[in-house]
C-alpha cells in the first residue's frame, strides 16, 4: 500500500528539489528518474501517447511524458512478452490515459517530479494495451480522465497497486480520491480487487494515508479464488492520550498493524486484467 503520510509529508521537499533541477537535465534516483525540466514537448509525444493527452497532462502539472518503452527494459514496459502483463481497457464513456509507475521509494509516485514508465492513451472505449512487468518489483497505475487532476504532485484519482514475483499481490486503493473513478481487476487465478472488494479505502476521510486511517476491505482469506489475503505491517501505534473507549475498541485489531494484501493468483507471473471505468 504506497499512498502514506510519508509522500504527503515530502511534497515541498521535492518541489523544492524538482525545481533546483537544471533546465534539460534529467537525473536517476533508485533507477526512476529525476525530472530535471518542468514542462511537456507535446510536438513531439511518445509512442502511444496523443496530442490532447500530452496536452491534459501538461496542463495539470506532469513533469514528463513516460518512457514507453516498447522493448524489455528490465521494469515495464509496453507489448506482452514479459512475465507479469497487466491489459488495461477503456471501460468509460470517453478517452482515457494510462499511467504506470515504479515504486522504488515513496517519492516514486510524484508524477510532477518523477517519470513515469508508462503514459498510453485509450481514446474510445473499448481500447485496450498490454503492459509487461518484470519480476520482483513493485508499481502502481491510475487512469486520466478529461477531469483528472493532480493534489500534491500525485494522480488525484483511484490507483491499482501490484508487485511480482512469487508474492504477487495486486489491489485497488481509494486512498488518493475517495470519489475516485472505477477501476476492475481480475487475476489469472480468478481474484477480483476492485471498489468494493480487496479495496483501500479511508476510514473517515475522503483522502487518507496516515497510520491507522485505513482498511483493506473484503479480502480475507478464502473469500474468493485466486489467493487473496490480509497482513499487517506492524507499525501502526495507537495514540497516546486517546480515550479509553478507543484503546479497548481497536487495540485487537490495529495493534496488529496497519493492514497489507490485496489480491494473488498471479504469482511468478501471468495476465492481469484491469477495467478503467
Amino acid at each position: 500500500m504506497f499512498f502514506k503520510t510519508s509522500t504527503i509529508a515530502a511534497v515541498a521537499a521535492l518541489l523544492r528539489a524538482g525545481e533546483a533541477l537544471p533546465p534539460a537535465r534529467n537525473d536517476s534516483v533508485n533507477g526512476v528518474p529525476a525530472i530535471g525540466k518542468r514542462w511537456l514537448d507535446c510536438n513531439r509525444p511518445v509512442q502511444g501517447l496523443s496530442l490532447d493527452d500530452c496536452q491534459h497532462m501538461s496542463k495539470i502539472g506532469f513533469g514528463s511524458m513516460g518512457k514507453n518503452s516498447d522493448h524489455d527494459n528490465g521494469a515495464i514496459w509496453v507489448g506482452g512478452d514479459g512475465p507479469t502483463t497487466f491489459t488495461f481497457t477503456n471501460r468509460a464513456d470517453e478517452g482515457v490515459t494510462v499511467v504506470m509507475w515504479l515504486q522504488t521509494d515513496y517519492k516514486s509516485s510524484f508524477v510532477n517530479v518523477r517519470q513515469p514508465y508508462v503514459t498510453y492513451s485509450l481514446p474510445s472505449p473499448g481500447d485496450a494495451v498490454t503492459v509487461s512487468a518484470a519480476q520482483g518489483i513493485s508499481g502502481a497505475f491510475a487512469a486520466l480522465h478529461r477531469d483528472t487532476t493532480l493534489r500534491d504532485g500525485h494522480i488525484f484519482n483511484t490507483w491499482g497497486e501490484w508487485s511480482t514475483g512469487p508474492y504477487a499481490t495486486v489491489d485497488v486503493s481509494r486512498l488518493p480520491n475517495m470519489d475516485g473513478d472505477r477501476i476492475e481487476i481480475e487475476t489469472p487465478g480468478g481474484c477480483r480487487a476492485n471498489m468494493d472488494r480487496c479495496v483501500f479505502t479511508c476510514k473517515r476521510a475522503s483522502r487518507c494515508g496516515a497510520s491507522g486511517e485505513y482498511s483493506l476491505q473484503s479480502c480475507e482469506a478464502h473469500s474468493q479464488a485466486g489467493n487473496p489475503h490480509i497482513g499487517h505491517d506492524h507499525q501502526f501505534v495507537i495514540p497516546v492520550g486517546a480515550s479509553e473507549r478507543t484503546r479497548n475498541s481497536e487495540a485487537d485489531n490495529l495493534s496488529r498493524g496497519n493492514p497489507t494484501g490485496g489480491c494473488g493468483g498471479f504469482e511468478n507471473g501471468g495476465h492481469v486484467t484491469v477495467g478503467l471505468f
